[in-house]
C-alpha cells in the first residue's frame, strides 16, 4: 500500500495487480536478467506509441501495442475502497526481478481513467519517447 499526504489530509492509495495481466507471472516467466524484450515487441511498442491518442480505450490500446506485460488497478482507500485508475506496463528491458531500476529499466506505462480511456502515457528511459497527456492530479 502506498500513502501520500496533501494539505494535512492523508490519502491512502492501494495498487493491485490484475490476474489477467499479472506482473508476478511476467517476472516469473523471465528466465534470466537483465531482460531484453524481443525486437518485434520493441518495434510494436514504439509503433503503437506514435499512433496512440489520449482518450483511446483499453481494447484499442491492446490493438496498437499488443497485450501488456502487466496491468495494475489503483484504489483510494481513504474512505472505503474507491477505484481511481488502472495502468498497463510494457517492459522493453528490466535489470532485475525484485526491484525496479530507474537507471536501466525501459518501460512504458499507460494510465486509464475510470472510463478505461487513456489519459497519460509515461515512457521511462525509452529513447525518443516523451510523456503524453497529464496525470489525473493535473487534469
Amino acid at each position: 500500500m502506498l500513502s501520500s499526504c496533501s494539505n494535512e489530509n492523508t490519502v491512502l492509495i492501494e495498487t493491485e495487480e490484475s490476474q489477467k495481466y499479472s506482473f508476478s507471472e511476467f517476472i516469473g516467466g523471465i528466465s534470466h536478467f537483465p531482460y531484453e524484450a524481443p525486437v518485434h515487441k520493441r518495434e510494436k511498442v514504439l509503433s503503437g506509441f506514435h499512433k496512440m491518442k489520449i482518450g483511446t480505450n483499453k481494447k484499442e490500446t491492446i490493438g496498437l501495442f499488443s497485450e501488456p506485460d502487466a496491468e495494475f488497478f489503483s484504489y483510494d482507500k481513504t474512505r472505503g475502497k474507491t477505484f481511481k485508475n488502472s495502468s498497463f506496463a510494457y517492459y522493453l528491458s528490466r535489470h532485475e526481478s525484485n526491484l525496479a531500476n530507474v537507471k536501466y529499466d525501459e518501460v512504458l506505462f499507460l494510465y486509464f481513467d475510470h472510463n478505461e480511456e487513456l489519459y497519460w502515457a509515461q515512457p521511462v528511459n525509452i529513447e525518443g519517447l516523451k510523456e503524453v497527456g497529464k496525470t489525473l492530479h493535473n487534469r
